[in-house]
């Protein structure tokens, strides 16, 4: 349980002072009963809650679907970028939301956000292997795509050498395959196909664990994920 003004104010950005007021006016719609005493204690994840004219919804665990565009960052703040964080609706408590498993500026595709740390750390914990799928468009046929099978040395984020291995490679059409790895390090996939001497054009994820990105959702939209759905992106 938690009390009316508090919850308001994870959205709002205002203070309980202010909540007050503006509830005692206004009145808030909690499922279809009218409260006008912000101290009043709310179930924030059973009750629908309308404000102001807006829906606000909180779930824990949240897990959020994003179709991400390229050149979005994948960050929950940044004073120059578009970032991931504010194509999310206002409905949500966006500042609990974290990213499990980041996207390169220029790749797109299926970002996962949720207030769940344990999510977070089962998608990116490399103990998990968490299978992550992508569709990789490149500037030429590679020289030897399956040599990605059996696993090559490349270097992280940090520069320190690593062995990278797919699990599954395919040639889609043209210059386009399909690779499915179970890490997520620092641009692993375009360091990969950079070892078969051809550079990744177009980078987007299509899968995380047994989950498809939902082909509903267009470049920038996002939904909630269902728990049986949260069950399989998780392994």
């Amino acid at each position: 349980m938690m009390r009316l003004d508090k919850f308001l104010s994870m959205y709002t950005g205002k203070s309980r002072r202010q909540l007050k007021a503006l509830v005692k006016s206004a009145g808030v719609d909690v499922n279809g009963t009218i409260i006008r005493d912000a101290s009043r204690h709310i179930d924030p994840t059973q009750d629908d809650i309308s404000f102001l004219g807006q829906t606000f919804i909180y779930r824990y665990p949240l897990v959020i679907m994003m179709n991400k565009p390229a050149g979005v960052l994948s960050a929950t703040k940044d004073d120059r970028r578009t970032t991931a964080i504010d194509l999310i609706g206002p409905e949500y408590p966006r500042f609990s939301l974290h990213i499990a498993g980041r996207l390169d500026i220029d790749a797109e595709g299926f970002l996962l956000l949720t207030n769940d740390g344990s999510i977070v750390h089962d998608v990116i914990s490399p103990k998990k292997h968490i299978d992550k799928t992508y569709v990789a468009t490149l500037d030429r046929k590679p020289a030897d795509p399956h040599v990605l099978l059996e696993g090559i040395t490349i270097r992280d984020g940090k520069n320190k050498p690593y062995q990278a291995k797919a699990k599954h490679i395919e040639w889609l059409r043209g210059r386009t395959y399909k690779l499915t790895i179970d890490e997520g390090k620092h641009h692993q996939v375009k360091r990969m196909f950079s070892h078969t001497d051809a550079t990744v054009k177009r980078l987007k994820r299509i899968a995380i664990g047994g989950v498809m990105l939902d082909e509903e959702l267009d470049p920038g939209e996002c939904r909630m994920m269902e728990r049986d759905e949260i069950k399989r992106v998780t392994g």
